[in-house]
């Protein structure tokens, strides 16, 4: 079961990896955002690298860490 739940995971992340999503900064120190994917607000979080994952991302109730930034997304404090 635990193996399937992590693969079912992966390939959620897989496919948010995959799609366009344009961010909105929610705090003034560009490290909150918010996204509405496919009718869920997401939210994603610069965490304190090295120390931490780069980022955090929470959807639909699962949450997932990561270093590098999906090329097809929009992050303002990125992409100025």
């Amino acid at each position: 079961m635990i193996n399937r739940i992590g693969e079912n995971k992966m390939k959620i992340l897989k496919k948010l990896f995959r799609k366009k999503i344009i961010w909105r900064e929610v705090t003034p120190n560009g490290v909150e955002f918010i996204a509405d994917i496919n009718g869920e607000i997401c939210k994603l979080r610069i965490n304190d690298f090295p120390d931490e994952p780069f980022f955090t991302l929470t959807y639909k109730e699962m949450q997932f860490d990561f270093d590098d930034e999906p090329k097809t997304w929009e992050i303002p404090s990125f992409n100025k």
